[in-house]
């Protein structure tokens, strides 16, 4: 997997072919985790039983989640044909019928998306606003790996709001202050030909963020950890080590493990661990597992974050789709 950071990398790419994807990530959560917002942008959506069993069929689509003291309370996952998308190559903006990511002239990350949730009425709507950035001209790089993982912007100061609204009447309305955590991930193939597992978690503290990326047991490897200071920069740890324990087995039967350790050595050439453990499943699927995370920083607590867990072997087998064809919408407004 490549690793690249920086706005100038956050375009749409090149890809196409069986399987391929590109897609456009951003949560927040707010500072006493009471609320969390995820949004995601697709240009083929990995997830999607449509794509699955047929995956020349790429497809545009946006997933919204809205999480209460840990629990989801608002869900859309929907799709529609990727001609009625738009994906900008030299500037940042994705847009489809119902959500949009870009940056404004101003600089301004603006993340929207006012999407349905079921077909009974009920939808929800979410604006993420980040303060300006500074937008450099560099020029982005070239992707030459199958696999690609942009850390665009993962750490900036926004406003996060949302409403969720019954038969068009707002039955909850929620803003708040927070960092938020961008990044944009690709693939010239699909997932599961070069992984098995996927294991990814981020946590924001006042002096820094830390995101880390790991994919054991796969062809294509890796483990990776970075720290981004609140200026922006960001800096990978070396000689990283990471080590899963408390594993735990699902209704599902999908084997999580609960505690995620990360040792290694920070620029600055200290010796650093982090633990991430995932106390809260928000999201429970049969592949698939998302958690607001209890960090430690060499052993002291330092705040709550997102973690993720994909067990992307899985998502070959038949018998999963089922279980994502259920929340999965089109935005023509039937259940698929």
């Amino acid at each position: 997997m490549q690793v690249v950071s920086g706005i100038p990398n956050n375009g749409c790419h090149a890809i196409s072919g069986p399987g391929a994807y590109e897609w456009w990530y951003a949560d927040v959560l707010s500072d006493n985790g009471e609320w969390g917002i995820v949004v995601i942008l697709f240009r083929g959506m990995p997830m999607s039983p449509t794509y699955l069993k047929n995956p020349e069929s790429m497809m545009a689509g946006c997933a919204v989640s809205i999480y209460h003291r840990g629990t989801r309370i608002a869900f859309s996952f929907s799709e529609q044909p990727l001609s009625q998308a738009t994906y900008e190559e030299h500037r940042v903006d994705v847009a489809m019928k119902g959500a949009r990511l870009h940056i404004a002239e101003d600089g301004v990350l603006h993340v929207h998306a006012s999407v349905p949730c079921d077909a009974d009425g009920r939808s929800v709507c979410v604006d993420l606003q980040t303060a300006p950035l500074d937008l450099v001209t560099a020029k982005p790089v070239e992707i030459d790996d199958v696999h690609a993982w942009v850390l665009a912007a993962p750490r900036l100061q926004a406003r996060a709001a949302f409403t969720i609204l019954e038969q068009d009447e707002a039955v909850c309305d929620v803003a708040f202050d927070a960092v938020l955590y961008h990044d944009h991930n690709l693939g010239k193939r699909a997932m599961h030909h070069d992984y098995r597992d996927w294991y990814w978690g981020r946590v924001h503290t006042d002096a820094a963020t830390y995101v880390f990326l790991a994919t054991p047991r796969s062809a294509d490897s890796c483990a990776h950890v970075y720290e981004i200071s609140p200026a922006g920069a960001v800096t990978p740890w070396s000689q990283v080590e990471i080590i899963y324990s408390e594993p735990t087995v699902t209704m599902m039967g999908l084997v999580c493990k609960k505690k995620i350790t990360l040792r290694g050595r920070s620029g600055e050439g200290a010796m650093q661990q982090l633990e991430c453990r995932n106390t809260t499943a928000c999201e429970d699927g049969p592949f698939y597992q998302r958690y607001i995370s209890e960090w430690l920083l060499n052993g002291t607590p330092c705040g709550q974050g997102m973690s993720e867990y994909m067990d992307v072997a899985r998502m070959e087998s038949a018998w999963i789709r089922p279980f994502l064809r259920l929340p999965l919408l089109s935005l023509s407004g039937h259940q698929k």
